[in-house]
């Protein structure tokens, strides 16, 4: 299975098309992202709206692959289950709040979800921009 996580401000046709494509940032209106999953050729997709030119998440895949979502989908957390016959897993999508207090009752909120059980029964995968670094020496700006 392939899974491409994109941090992306325009998407251009690619020539390998993973099976689950996550786009971030797309900071554009719904009529234009849905153009986009039709030009990149999945079947399904899920759209998190852009609020004003910030923001904004699509999640596309194709037949080969089923995802069941855990709860509501969210641009800062996403809960999905995937299937694609040979394998399933959880996938967690993070998009971190830049901001350290908010940041904070996010991972909070993965840690209750754990200890309740939403995430034993399969492994789990988490990807996403989870806006934190291990320390200040390689930060600029």
């Amino acid at each position: 299975m392939r899974i491409l996580h994109w941090n992306c401000q325009r998407v251009e046709k690619k020539h390998h098309k993973p099976d689950i494509l996550l786009l971030i940032e797309t900071k554009n209106v719904d009529s234009y992202v849905r153009k986009i999953v039709k030009e990149q050729g999945y079947k399904h997709s899920f759209v998190i709206s852009a609020v004003g030119i910030s923001g904004g998440l699509v999640i596309m895949w194709d037949d080969a692959v089923k995802i069941h979502f855990l709860g509501n989908p969210t641009l800062t957390n996403t809960n999905m289950y995937i299937d694609d016959v040979t394998n399933v897993f959880c996938l967690t999508y993070i998009y971190g709040n830049p901001i350290l207090k908010y940041r904070q009752s996010h991972w909070e909120r993965l840690i209750r979800n754990t200890a309740v059980g939403l995430y034993h029964s399969k492994p789990r995968l988490m990807l996403g921009d989870f806006n934190d670094i291990k320390d200040n020496t390689g930060k600029e700006g």
